[in-house]
């Protein structure tokens, strides 16, 4: 479920948090007196919300790494069809494009493997 501003921009899920402290601090001001700064300032040390923050941070790694994963996919299946297609051409002249074609996509392909694995290491 997506949270859109007042503008009806989209919002990540740290800049939502970051209003819902706001909000949660404005109430907690309206019941104490307290200032809305002081609450907001205690929230950032509310162990809840740095979990929510740590869970938001994660899956945010985890959505980068899929869509590195999704991106190697459709290269190798950009890499089956030029095979495919190299199995049926007739002309010489288009089998060597054709395998210039396959030689870039596999380069592509090793560089982002690579990009993942330095990731994963990273971990």
């Amino acid at each position: 479920m997506e949270k859109f501003d007042e503008s009806g921009k989209e919002m990540k899920p740290n800049e939502a948090l970051k209003e819902i402290k706001q909000a949660i601090a404005k109430h907690l001001h309206k019941q104490t007196g307290v200032s809305v700064e002081k609450h907001f300032q205690y929230l950032q040390y509310d162990t809840a919300i740095i979990t929510i923050e740590q869970a938001i941070n994660e899956l945010e790694t985890k959505s980068k790494r899929l869509e590195k994963v999704e991106e190697l996919l459709d290269l190798y299946r950009l890499q089956q069809e030029f095979k495919e297609r190299y199995n049926t051409a007739v002309r010489l002249l288009d089998q060597q494009e054709i395998l210039d074609t396959l030689r870039e996509i596999a380069e592509e392909i090793y560089l982002k493997e690579k990009e993942l694995e330095k990731r994963n290491e990273t971990k």
